[in-house]
């Protein structure tokens, strides 16, 4: 029975074939976001794992497997055990995602996360009356937090007249706890890669690879995030 208020399930947008495309190119069609280390690992789309094997990106997206969080959970099914037996770089998925964990890890080193508007209203340390100001402070510091709490400790800015210090200091304890604020000193490419090629991970994928997918994850990284 069709009748006015039968449910309807709007149907899976098709995802459109990789065929002759180049994985830029098939990045694009797919709207792939640039890879970003400071969301962490899990929210990063399966494109940049599997960016030399586009069949089998292809057939995990059409089953609604998008981000690199969601093949952790997805690897144990029946269907992934059949995607093992038809795509040779199946088998090295988890591998690739367990390095991947580690590369992210390792780029986050001395980084710190964005500050945003959220980080600072969570933080409780911030007034109504600087709330808005210190938000757009946070945004013309492009939200490094060391930058951030730097200004405003000088108070040479007008809008910090009257600001007190001790909310400096609260906002600063707050960016330290919940890690807008990290002390290690930043990797370069040559640090981090001899540390990730250590991990378990890189020593059981074939040769070539680990190295492979770091210099690119490096590479995607840098411009994406300007450090």
């Amino acid at each position: 029975f069709v009748g006015p208020f039968t449910l309807r399930i709007k149907p899976r947008t098709p995802i459109p074939s990789p065929a002759n495309q180049s994985a830029e190119d098939y990045a694009v069609a797919i709207g792939v976001r640039p890879l970003d280390p400071h969301r962490g690992p899990s929210d990063q789309h399966l494109f940049h794992l599997l960016w030399d094997d586009l069949n089998l990106l292809h057939a995990l997206l059409e089953v609604g497997v998008i981000w690199a969080g969601q093949w952790r959970n997805f690897s144990g099914s029946d269907f992934a055990e059949k995607l093992r037996a038809e795509f040779d770089s199946a088998t090295e998925l988890d591998l690739r995602a367990d390095l991947f964990i580690v590369f992210c890890e390792l780029w986050n080193q001395g980084r710190g996360r964005p500050v945003d508007r959220d980080a600072i209203e969570e933080s409780g340390a911030i007034g109504e009356r600087f709330l808005d100001d210190v938000i757009m402070i946070a945004s013309e510091k492009h939200g490094d937090g060391n930058r951030i709490i730097e200004t405003l400790r000088a108070r040479d800015d007008e809008r910090l007249k009257g600001f007190r210090e001790r909310n400096a200091d609260g906002l600063e304890q707050y960016f330290r706890k919940a890690g807008y604020i990290d002390d290690r000193p930043v990797l370069s490419e040559a640090e981090l890669l001899p540390l990730a090629m250590a991990s378990p991970a890189a020593a059981l994928l074939p040769d070539g690879v680990p190295g492979q997918c770091i210099g690119r994850w490096w590479a995607l990284a840098i411009p994406a995030n300007g450090l």
